[in-house]
């Protein structure tokens, strides 16, 4: 059985690091502290029970700054050193971002194993779809009744793009979040630098069931003094996103409930199904 795991990820981590440089026949090395100040991503956790492996990486594009600390003597003015370590602190950034570890479960005893359990049925929008689904793929009416009870779907949300945000004041770094209330899924594009029309053309796969309702869409702008900015927000139906599949859409973006929000601009978004039973 394969379980999924997603939680917010907000950790300090350090490490140390050694860096060697061929000059000529002489090996230069260099030893490193590094201070991860900021790791907040979302995690993404999955488990084989039966054959006992774990993979662990993360969602959409963490939030990473990285310092490096010197330990023992480095000539910190040379040139050379400042290229160094500025090297260094993208290739720690890119390979944090890119984590993909893989777990071998067999060594915790105690890992339960588990087995799939028969869900109610409810109504929902996934109902009147899932029927539309089975009269177009011709499914047979033992797999319709398996689609029916498990009643899950997967859907591909592209980000395609933003227009005029920030009023006036523009944008440093905006970049869009991405929520499913039911089950709860959250991801988020790359950051876009000096644009208040930013674009992104990236893909997202969600799981749909019956109980899920909305999808969020949240723009912020990464300020240069810290924190984020909020620039706006949609929200959309899994109803609307079900009756009409694979449109382009250009949501006009608002304020926060009860909160005095100057917001402006659009997202355009495409939506399709993947068609797979879980």
């Amino acid at each position: 059985m394969l379980i999924t795991i997603t939680c917010d990820c907000d950790a300090t981590p350090a490490m140390q690091l050694k860096a060697m440089r061929q000059k000529g026949d002489k090996v230069d090395v260099s030893h490193y502290r590094v201070n991860v100040n900021k790791l907040q991503a979302r995690l993404n956790i999955s488990c084989d029970t039966a054959k006992k492996r774990g993979q662990i990486k993360f969602d959409g594009w963490p939030k990473i700054k990285v310092m490096l600390a010197q330990v023992g003597y480095i000539k910190s003015k040379s040139m050379d050193e400042v290229q160094l370590q500025d090297v260094i602190m993208d290739i720690v950034t890119g390979a944090i971002r890119s984590t993909d570890l893989s777990v071998d479960l067999y060594r915790w005893s105690e890992f339960p194993n588990f087995t799939k359990s028969q869900q109610p049925i409810t109504t929902s929008p996934l109902d009147s779809y899932t029927e539309r689904m089975v009269d177009v793929l011709e499914i047979s009416p033992k797999t319709e009744s398996t689609a029916m009870k498990q009643g899950e779907k997967r859907l591909m949300v592209k980000v395609i793009k933003a227009i005029g945000l920030g009023l006036k004041q523009g944008c440093f770094e905006p970049y869009c979040v991405i929520e499913v209330d039911d089950p709860f899924q959250k991801k988020q594009t790359s950051t876009k630098k000096n644009t208040s029309s930013p674009q992104w053309n990236e893909n997202f796969m969600f799981t749909l069931n019956r109980t899920t309702e909305e999808i969020l869409f949240e723009v912020y702008d990464c300020n240069p003094n810290g924190g984020n900015q909020f620039m706006g927000l949609a929200i959309v139906s899994v109803e609307e996103l079900l009756v009409n599949p694979y449109q382009r859409q250009v949501l006009s973006l608002q304020s926060r409930p009860y909160q005095d929000d100057s917001v402006s601009g659009t997202l355009t978004l495409e939506v399709s199904d993947k068609h797979i039973i879980l």
